[in-house]
């Protein structure tokens, strides 16, 4: 319930940007380079280029070649992305600030933070931070005046708590993801209540 991803599902994600990729491998002293591509006949394909010896440490580089007119939304989306993940990566070529949220009241299940630009309400789930659409749940009538604070509100909760869209980009409106929401928000307002 740490991290979002698995079984390889992502492996090839930079296909949806570029018709080809690089991966470097560095492993026992050793580093491998991949080329990943689309073939003509529309398959994937991974090729090895060479391996050689390598004083590098072990891991994984995957280097995308990013149109210069795209940098600005790579730098957004990966400033957002990030923004709820401890476990940043190393980045290359650009002086990436990760601002954290500003926290006004929390516990270990919610927290109220200072309005950013996009005022909106998340859940984060494996470390990653999904919009919630509050037009698509409905609170109780007692609890509807709450919802002006919600454009500050962000929820955690464990992988699976909530369905996500084929695309694992944002929600899936369930029935049950969306009683998990409203049961969520009601509690929260209750503890909120319950501190003033």
């Amino acid at each position: 319930n740490i991290a979002i991803g698995g079984f390889g599902i992502g492996r090839f994600a930079p296909l949806s940007y570029q018709q080809s990729f690089t991966v470097e491998s560095f492993c026992d002293g050793n580093v491998t380079i991949y080329t990943v591509y689309i073939s003509e006949e529309n398959d994937t394909k991974i090729d090895e280029v060479f391996s050689q010896p390598s004083s590098e440490p072990s891991g994984i580089r995957i280097s995308v070649g990013v149109n210069a007119a795209d940098i600005n939304k790579f730098v957004d989306t990966v400033q957002t992305f990030f923004k709820y993940n401890n476990n940043l990566p190393k980045f290359i070529g650009e002086n990436m600030i990760i601002a954290k949220p500003e926290v006004i009241i929390s516990n270990n299940e919610w927290m109220i933070c200072s309005r950013d630009w996009s005022n909106r309400s998340y859940i984060v789930m494996g470390s990653i931070a999904y919009p919630i659409d509050t037009n698509l749940i409905q609170l109780p009538k007692e609890f509807e005046n709450h919802f002006h604070i919600s454009g500050l509100i962000t929820f955690f909760a464990n992988v699976g708590d909530v369905s996500l869209h084929h695309s694992r980009e944002s929600l899936e409106y369930t029935n049950s993801t969306k009683k998990y929401l409203v049961d969520r928000y009601i509690k929260m307002y209750r503890e909120i209540d319950d501190l003033m």
